[in-house]
């Protein structure tokens, strides 16, 4: 039987899928806006900012990625990734190109992802 993957990893998958979601919101709003704003597009540029930065708190100093790529996995870690898991997780998102993007870890990913500069929520 296989092992199933942590939480953590599939909220993170997850987010990865609805940052592109997001930006297709926002390409379909800005094909559709005319002269009049509703001010709703500050809302669809923040949209999932909120979860992404309670997911990014309640994770701690628990970097996910991190932890994952650099640690050894046994057949007897049965709820944690296996190394495939890991392997296939780090290229998914590309970590081997993060120090050249300036992204230190998994956070830093999802908020370039988000484009959230961390400003405030309305």
């Amino acid at each position: 039987m296989r092992n199933k993957k942590p939480w953590w990893l599939s909220i993170f998958y997850s987010f990865c899928i609805q940052s592109t979601v997001r930006k297709a919101l926002i390409v379909l709003e800005n094909d559709a806006v005319t002269s009049n704003t509703d001010g709703g597009s500050l809302v669809r540029k923040q949209y999932l900012h909120l979860p992404v930065r309670l997911f990014i708190a309640s994770s701690g100093p628990y970097d996910p990625l991190i932890k994952c790529a650099s640690s050894s996995h046994s057949s007897a870690d049965r709820d944690g990734p296996s190394a495939l898991d890991c392997e296939v997780a780090c290229i998914a998102v590309n970590q081997a190109e993060w120090n050249l993007r300036g992204i230190r870890c998994s956070g830093d990913y999802l908020k370039e992802l988000f484009e959230d500069a961390g400003d405030t929520l309305p």
